[in-house]
Order: structure tokens, then sequence, then C-alpha cells
């Protein structure tokens, strides 16, 4: 299933464009830390939300991530951080959404050493379990970002493979931007991925451009969906703006159709 981003201020329209194409939402209202501190906003905008009558059962979120550290040695700043991911989840619930997008926030090129690896693979996976037990239902997807490879994520998804929640969304853009071939992403994480971000770039920059409109070989990306099977895994035209929305639809459709 294809999911769009719902622009609050045109709600009626992006409803009309979901049902029009029975996408599904990924909210990104609530990841910023002056919505994070601000409770009537939340509750506004989640009360919107569910005075649209939609089934949000296919519905995803994306969680809190500017300078959410959680893996960090400083007790009280992974204390912040994991306090923030434990508020998204919460907001993710009363939407009733599937699951939850958080990013990995794994940097290599802060430290490149194997004490800094480890310290991130145990914290995400503890937290992970924390998350999946302050939860009932939303699934907790955790996004590729500065990783270079997807050697750390597999190795998270090994100690969480009893872990039925947990998932990771394989965003494709920041793939480009790595160090390794992509059918290598695929062949190392396939077993684990349960969600798509979908945008364009020309192979430097975290662009969000249109699908089809940067230089991403798309052809290719789409050959390796099949080829793992993964083709009914729910996809994120991460982009904004109905325009942007639309030129990617099509561009999918059209790739679809060859």
């Amino acid at each position: 299933m294809l999911e769009i981003i719902p622009d609050s201020k045109e709600i009626e329209d992006y409803v009309k464009l979901a049902d029009d194409n029975s996408f599904a939402f990924e909210y990104n209202d609530f990841f910023r830390p002056n919505i994070l501190d601000n409770r009537d906003e939340i509750d506004r905008l989640v009360n919107l939300y569910l005075s649209l009558g939609r089934n949000t059962c296919n519905d995803t979120f994306h969680g809190a991530f500017y300078d959410v550290i959680y893996f960090s040695s400083d007790m009280k700043i992974r204390e912040v951080a994991v306090s923030r991911m434990v508020q998204s989840v919460e907001t993710a619930e009363r939407l009733s959404c599937k699951g939850i997008v958080f990013h990995t926030n794994f940097n290599p090129a802060f430290l490149r050493n194997n004490e800094y690896e480890k310290q991130w693979i145990e914290s995400t996976v503890s937290v992970v379990k924390s998350l999946v037990r302050e939860s009932s239902n939303v699934d907790i997807y955790f996004e590729n970002m500065f990783d270079t490879s997807p050697e750390q994520l597999r190795k998270v998804a090994d100690c969480l493979s009893d872990e039925k929640r947990f998932g990771i969304c394989l965003d494709i853009a920041h793939m480009m931007l790595g160090e390794t071939e992509i059918e290598i992403w695929f062949e190392k994480l396939h077993p684990f991925i349960k969600h798509f971000h979908f945008n364009d770039c020309y192979l430097k920059y975290d662009e969000h451009l249109p699908v089809g409109s940067g230089k991403i070989d798309w052809n290719g990306v789409f050959s390796l969906i099949d080829k793992y099977s993964l083709s009914n895994t729910s996809q994120l035209l991460e982009v904004n703006g109905r325009e942007a929305i639309n030129k990617s639809y099509e561009f999918i459709r059209q790739l679809n159709k060859r």
C-alpha cells in the first residue's frame, strides 16, 4: 500500500487524494520539538485526524528524531531521548497507527570504532524491547539514516528476530547516499523490512525530490523489491505537497506498467 504525508492545513484535499487513490497516511506533524512540548497542539492535531472518521489501521507515524541519541553515553541525554520516543509511541497509539518510524541515528562518521557500534546495538535492542512493552499494538520500525551499510541494522535485527513487532523501514534515498551496493542492502535486510520511504535525489544530498526526478535507479529498486517478495510492503511517498505526490505516483504507476 502506498502512503502519503497529510498536510493538516489542507486536510480535506489530502483526504480526497487518499480516498481517490487508496492511499494511507504517515503522520509527520509530531516529531518537531516545538510540537512535542505543546500538549494542546498535539491534542488539536490528534483530534483533527480522528475527526476524519478514517480507518487508520494502515497508517504509520514518524516518531521524534531530532537529537534523539538514545544510545548516548550520557545518562541524562539518553533519558530525554527515550522519553521523546515513548511520547511518540503514545501519540501513535492514540491515532491507532499500525507502526511508528524512528531513525537509527547511527553515525559511522562520528566514531569508527567497535565500542561505539556495540553501544549502539545494545541500546537499540534495549529501547525496542522497552517500546514494545510500552505499547499494545504499534509496530516499531527503525529507519536507516546516516548508515553507510546495512551491517549494523542487520545485527540489531538478528538480536530482535523473535520480536514480531520490530521491523526495518528502508529509506531508499538514505541508502543511495551510503557506500554499499543496493542489492546488498536488500539481501541483508529483506527478512525484516516492513516499510519503505520513497523520494529522489541526485545522489549527493537527501533532497526529498519527487520520485523519478533525480538519479535513483528506480527500475533497479523495484526489481529488487520484486526479487525479495516485498511488493506488498507499505511504501511512503515521502515528498511534500500534492503536486510532488501526484508526480511521484504517476511515475511509479508508469514504471510498474513496463
